[in-house]
């Protein structure tokens, strides 16, 4: 079975980058926690024909809803950080 653990360690003097990439990896989990908010509350704004709601509530406009709330499910789907967990073991920093 292949390795899925990879430990960062910034502490290293040899690790020049190590920082950044744990940085990016904070800033990706931080975005997939916006846009799991956003999607949460389109849901909620929406019965899968009508998204007026979304489009008032987001200041879109009138036609847009659907795309969007299409293009934040993508998101979310695109920004899986489970993959990005196996990096820090969960955590990062």
């Amino acid at each position: 079975m292949a390795r899925d653990f990879i430990k960062i360690d910034p502490g290293l003097t040899t690790q020049k980058f190590a920082s950044e990439l744990i940085s990016a990896i904070n800033s990706l989990r931080q975005t997939q926690v916006q846009f799991t908010r956003i999607a949460e509350l389109m849901s909620h704004m929406n019965d899968g024909s009508n998204f007026t709601d979304i489009e008032t509530y987001f200041g879109l406009p009138a036609g847009v809803g659907s795309g969007t709330n299409t293009i934040v499910t993508g998101v979310i789907t695109a920004l899986d950080v489970n993959a990005v967990n196996t990096l820090t073991g969960g955590r990062a920093g």
